[in-house]
């Protein structure tokens, strides 16, 4: 009855997943306004995705085909690494960038 009551590993995995996400989503908003440069906020990111797939390696190995429910964070995750991917394409092809 006690194991039931806490949370188990593979939920931890999960919702650091989820946590790792949102932090990497918000780091627009968190980060910018403390750092000098307009970008400074995507290395933030690009650090917590690295922490992120980190975690999504190791629940991939110790659960195997249940551990691909940690890649519930990937749209978190990825927002502001595809958004600066497009910008930089849009830019590139002579669209206007900003």
């Amino acid at each position: 009855m006690a194991a039931k009551e806490h949370m188990t590993h593979f939920g931890r995995f999960v919702v650091s997943s989820l946590i790792l996400g949102v932090l990497a989503v918000s780091t627009r908003w968190t980060i910018l306004p403390l750092t000098p440069s307009t970008f400074d906020f995507l290395y933030v990111n690009a650090a917590i995705s690295v922490l992120w797939a980190g975690l999504v390696i190791v629940a991939l190995r110790r659960y195997r085909k249940r551990g691909l429910w940690v890649l519930i964070g990937v749209p978190l995750v990825v927002w502001w690494p595809v958004m600066s991917g497009l910008l930089y394409w849009t830019c590139m092809h002579g669209f206007d960038c900003m």
